[in-house]
């Protein structure tokens, strides 16, 4: 176990994209992608791609350590906080890096989680909201109790977003062990109490996991297709073929189309945004064999799935491979390149 000095990248910027659906209702996309395409490489500047970079040094807490496995789910001016989503760590600082609290609530009392599914911070309220086994949790920056939110009667495998004011956004995620999935997935919930008070007009005739199952175990690869960035949303759902941007006013705008079709191809090639400016749309892209699993009835990670990563240029409507950043406050260099398999495995 290690504790880490983490060093925060602050990058601030206007987040212009958005998120994959499957109507034209909601207009035509500005561009499209072709995922069978191999792409040149390119280096780009860190400066480039960011409106303003701040270093942040974040404060060692006294109680526990933070370890390699911790993400920040949280950043702006005056806070930042970070999740260690398997050993249940939340580490609360200033926006300056000071630590304000660090806290475990693992266990499995009533008001513990079992594991953090996912979480959300609302700076305004100076509450923690912890996605564990079928209820929220909600807790005060400190670590706090505050009360517990019933979970959507409906729904099965949630990802929990901030969508501002009184609301969270809840993302159904297919799940393998659910054959009753929403066909709007989508939710608007109340941090109240957590139940439904709207949804969003995305929906689905037929939807497709990430997951695969066989005697060997289940593999689930990327997160859940959908990603907050500064104030709007990509939505890069798993079953569709377009990347749209959400707004927190619920409009929704289509970015681009890719092909082929995520339908129509075996292996199945997904999409998945790992993060964005108002300039760049970095994607992993990885593919699963599911006729080579199932033929098996096991997981051949060599030759079942692979991964690699795209950028995709929103003012050229091009897109590059293998992306080497350079940070022109020093000499260092560095690929991005390994965040898809680490992202497919959290």
């Amino acid at each position: 176990m290690k504790n880490r000095n983490l060093k925060l990248f602050k990058f601030i910027c206007a987040a212009g994209l958005t998120v994959t659906l499957a109507a034209c209702k909601h207009g035509k996309p500005a561009g499209d992608i072709d995922l069978k395409a191999a792409y040149p490489e390119k280096t780009l500047v860190l400066q480039e791609i960011a409106k303003a970079i701040e270093y942040v040094p974040l404060e060692p807490a006294d109680s526990i350590l933070m370890d390699d496995q911790a993400l920040p789910i949280y950043v702006s001016e005056k806070r930042i906080v970070v999740a260690d989503v398997n050993r249940g760590d939340i580490f609360v600082f200033k926006g300056d890096g000071r630590n304000i609290a660090a806290f475990n609530r693992k266990g499995q009392g009533p008001e513990e989680y079992d594991f953090i599914h996912s979480a959300v911070y609302d700076e305004a309220a100076g509450e923690i909201f912890v996605l564990t086994f079928r209820k929220f949790l909600v807790f005060s920056e400190t670590g706090n109790y505050r009360r517990t939110l019933a979970f959507p009667e409906k729904s099965s495998n949630l990802h929990l977003f901030d969508f501002g004011g009184d609301t969270l956004l809840g993302y159904d995620r297919m799940s393998l062990f659910n054959d009753k999935m929403l066909e709007k997935p989508y939710l608007l919930l109340s941090k109240k109490d957590g139940q439904p008070v709207g949804e969003l007009d995305i929906s689905f005739a037929e939807r497709y996991s990430n997951s695969v199952k066989s005697e060997s175990g289940m593999f689930t690869a990327g997160g859940p297709g959908n990603w907050c960035f500064g104030k709007d949303f990509i939505i890069s759902d798993y079953s569709s073929d377009t990347v749209f941007k959400l707004t927190r006013d619920k409009k929704i705008t289509p970015l681009l189309v890719r092909t082929p079709s995520v339908r129509r191809n075996n292996p199945r090639i997904f999409l998945s945004p790992i993060f964005s400016t108002d300039k760049f749309i970095y994607f992993a892209r990885f593919s699963i064999d599911y006729a080579s699993i199932v033929e098996k009835n096991g997981i051949d990670m060599d030759r079942d799935v692979n991964y690699d990563n795209l950028w995709y240029d929103l003012a050229t409507g091009e897109s590059y491979g293998k992306v080497t950043l350079t940070n022109a406050d020093s000499e260092c260099m560095f690929y991005i390149e390994s965040l898809a398999s680490d992202e497919a495995n959290t």
